[in-house]
């Protein structure tokens, strides 16, 4: 019974991971498309009048989201692995 709460939070946790995942993969997408005028001024990034694209930006996010999705699938290969032996 002590494993509950452990796979509760691992649930938590890989769910955490594929939504902040999932943004960062729609923020470096959105930033490699948009050049900085457009981009909307609640966001960094915004140049008024610039024609260039945030590519750092852009492959920082998408490199966040690379990340999560290992970190996703460490946590639910592992949880695969304890649920076969069970």
């Amino acid at each position: 019974m002590a494993t509950v709460p452990a796979r509760r939070s691992a649930r938590g946790l890989v769910v955490l991971l594929a939504v902040v995942g999932l943004v960062a993969l729609v923020a470096g997408v959105f930033y490699f498309v948009t050049p900085a005028r457009s981009v909307p001024s609640w966001l960094p990034g915004h140049i008024a009048g610039s024609t260039i694209h945030h590519v750092r930006r852009a492959t920082a996010a998408i490199v966040v989201a690379v990340l999560c999705a290992i970190g996703v699938w460490f946590l639910t290969a592992r949880q695969r692995s304890t649920s076969v032996r069970s």
